[in-house]
């Protein structure tokens, strides 16, 4: 059995406020629906904004089906030496409250972070050098090339499904490539000074950095992960190849969900012209694991 219903949905433009988008949609929900509603990133301590709203609204809110976590690679490897090397309790806590309100959660892995100083890579940016380390629009960046920064970083992925696996709250399993937990390389790559470095130094091209990206997916699809694996797909700058279809085929040949991270307004103007190609590739491979967040906070649903 399904159910029709009809929503508006309005997205307001977070450079302009006053510019915004409707569409109106009808749902068709089956009893078990394909898709769910996830709260990204919520504030874990009491000092935080929105804290109080998030565990009044939200933590028990039955429409709530999961929640999604960014885990920073940096802030759970201790490095060489240490024993244990990868120490993942910090986290287990934040994400503990809403486990035990029975809510679903995605965890999201950075490796590189948005910060003036690179937090999410560990030690391994020391190891990298000064000549593989890059600023980007005041964001740290290292050379993804290297085997400095993969080797260590896949060693990471290993244990982080690992840890996960046994954990029947997690749901998937997100594995940033580039900055943040997409496969983008860096803030306003194409047009920041930093974009010389990639390809002056680096060899940077953009059938380099898809075979970087299919050769991380590679890498993930070895691990016994019993929990789904996603990757982010992420247009470049004047691609001579089109790196998102790329980017999806690759993902869906070795059995790992993907999505897109800049869902907005303009996606809803310009239908079915989305971002990074994201709409027709949903139709596509629609039945394989798909998600999608949106670009800011300011996007709204209503039904």
């Amino acid at each position: 059995m399904t159910k029709n219903t009809v929503a508006t949905i309005t997205a307001t433009s977070v450079a302009d406020p006053t510019k915004t988008a409707k569409a109106t949609v009808t749902i068709s929900t089956a009893t078990d629906p394909a898709v769910s509603l996830e709260l990204l990133s919520p504030p874990t301590g009491s000092h935080e904004p929105y804290y109080d709203d998030v565990q009044k609204y939200l933590l028990n809110n039955p429409v709530l089906a999961g929640v999604n976590f960014f885990l920073e690679w940096g802030s759970v490897d201790r490095g060489l030496g240490a024993n244990p090397r990868y120490d993942f309790s910090a986290f287990d806590k934040q994400i503990a409250p809403w486990i035990a309100a029975g809510k679903r959660v995605n965890v999201i892995v950075w490796a590189v972070s948005d910060d003036v100083t690179n937090t999410a890579t560990p030690q391994q940016m020391n190891n990298l050098g000064p000549s593989n380390i890059t600023t980007c629009a005041g964001e740290e960046i290292p050379n993804y090339f290297q085997a400095a920064f993969q080797l260590p970083y896949q060693d990471f992925q290993a244990h982080a499904v690992s840890h996960f696996s046994g954990n029947g709250s997690i749901g998937y399993i997100r594995f940033g490539l580039g900055r943040g937990g997409e496969t983008f390389p860096a803030r306003d790559f194409g047009a920041d000074p930093c974009t010389n470095t990639f390809i002056k130094q680096w060899g940077w091209s953009d059938t380099n950095w898809l075979n970087y990206v299919t050769a991380m997916l590679n890498h993930e699809a070895t691990l016994p992960s019993p929990k789904q694996l996603m990757v982010g797909i992420t247009g470049l700058p004047n691609q001579t190849i089109s790196v998102p279809p790329a980017e999806a085929a690759a993902a869906v040949s070795l059995h790992i969900g993907f999505g897109n991270q800049g869902f907005s307004s303009s996606d809803i103007a310009n239908f079915p012209v989305c971002a990074s190609n994201w709409c027709d590739l949903f139709a596509q491979y629609g039945k394989v694991p798909l998600e999608l967040q949106t670009f800011g906070l300011r996007l709204v649903a209503g039904i």
